[in-house]
């Protein structure tokens, strides 16, 4: 069992689910939104009623049911986060354990994946080739295997096919646990066709482990410091969401609505002071943006 504190570990599950955004700026996010519909369906109401205690009644309750949905989109994002974290930690160990592994283990690895698949009769041709027979039909298997975090460049691609083309083979299945760098992938995508060929690669074989329950359970995870994606309450994450770009609209339209309260509803300092705080927020946001996009293209044209 994993050794961590609950409410911890539901924050790790929702970041899981939010790719670049912190778990701090999602849940800042949706106080906002939530504040800013409340306040539009209250001063809707207002206006069209002109009873402020009944206004005030039917916001709080849209506030309250706009809760209980986010309550059940968080657990949503919970269940979802803890599979896929639990995912991506196990494809990790599987990469390092087929990469890491010699010879002898990767090549009985993919002869199980094979003969899994119905591949019959196979021959091995030589060191990282192989042929079978699947359906009356002989079938060529190459497998590429470099360093990790190695691309497969043009050149080996092309090594590869001129290979294919000079057996004659008329059906072949690549497989490689390496990234195909672009002009790679770009050759491959042009011949494959021609030539017959199937690419098998890392999230094929992972799949299939996971499929048939070969990962033990040294695959998961079990303590909190084998997780290379911590959760953490910091005030750069929560500066960070502040000057997203996108969130510029969000304070400007918290601005005219603020702004429009105290006009017609709560006709008190406060209402054009958080005004002021969001058209404050705003034109840091654009300076801070405009900024940055300066400095980054300053940096290019170097």
């Amino acid at each position: 069992m994993i050794n961590m504190d609950d409410k911890f570990l539901k924050r790790l599950y929702i970041e899981e689910t939010l790719k670049t955004r912190k778990y701090m700026g999602f849940r800042l996010d949706i106080a906002l939104v939530k504040t800013i519909v409340t306040m539009v369906v209250l001063t809707a109401l207002y206006l069209y009623t002109n009873d402020l205690i009944f206004s005030i009644i039917i916001g709080l309750q849209l506030f309250l049911i706009l809760t209980l949905l986010n309550k059940m989109t968080i657990d949503k994002k919970i269940k979802i986060g803890k599979e896929k974290l639990s995912q991506r930690i196990k494809k990790e160990k599987f990469k390092k354990k087929i990469f890491y592994s010699d010879y002898n283990e990767f090549e009985n690895f993919i002869m199980l994946y094979l003969n899994q698949y119905r591949y019959k009769d196979i021959h091995k041709i030589k060191e990282y080739c192989y042929n079978t027979v699947k359906n009356g039909e002989i079938v060529y298997v190459y497998l590429m295997k470099f360093y990790e975090d190695t691309c497969i460049e043009k050149i080996d691609i092309r090594n590869l096919l001129t290979m294919l083309i000079d057996e004659k083979a008329k059906k072949s299945i690549v497989i490689t646990l390496n990234e195909l760098s672009d002009e790679a992938e770009e050759m491959f995508e042009k011949y494959k066709d021609k030539i017959s060929v199937e690419l098998i690669n890392l999230d094929d074989l992972y799949g299939f482990a996971d499929k048939n329950s070969l990962l033990s359970e040294a695959y998961e995870y079990k303590d909190i410091e084998n997780l290379d994606k911590k959760v953490h309450k910091k005030t750069s994450d929560i500066i960070g969401n502040i000057f997203i770009n996108k969130k510029v609209i969000i304070y400007l339209l918290a601005a005219v609505l603020f702004y429009a309260m105290h006009r017609i509803v709560f006709k008190s300092q406060m209402g054009l002071y958080i005004t002021y705080y969001f058209i404050i927020l705003s034109a840091i946001n654009i300076a801070y943006n405009l900024y940055k996009s300066f400095s980054k293209k300053k940096i290019e044209n170097k």
